[in-house]
C-alpha cells in the first residue's frame, strides 16, 4: 500500500479564529487560508497507514457507498 499522508489543522481555538482565515467570497480555499494557517504554523503533515479516500465530491461519495453496499469497506471493523 503506498504512504498516505493528510493534513490537518490543529488548535483553531473558537469558529471565529477558523473564519478569521477565510477572505471574501473570491478566496481560494487551497491558496489564502491554507497559507495563512502555515505560517501561524497551525498546518500539520502526518502519516496515516489506514484506508483513506477522500469525500468531498458526488464521485468519492458514490465511490464509497458502492464499497459499503458491496460489503468490502476497509473501514468497517464490525
Amino acid at each position: 500500500m503506498a504512504m498516505m499522508w493528510r493534513m490537518s489543522i490543529f488548535r483553531l481555538s473558537s469558529l471565529s479564529t477558523a473564519l478569521g482565515y477565510l477572505g471574501g467570497d473570491e478566496t481560494i480555499l487551497e491558496r489564502e487560508p491554507r497559507e495563512g494557517v502555515a505560517a501561524d504554523r497551525e498546518l500539520r503533515a502526518s502519516r496515516h497507514d489506514g484506508f483513506w479516500h477522500p469525500m468531498e465530491t458526488w464521485r468519492g461519495r458514490m465511490t464509497l457507498e458502492r464499497l459499503w453496499d458491496s460489503g468490502k469497506a476497509p473501514w468497517k471493523c464490525w
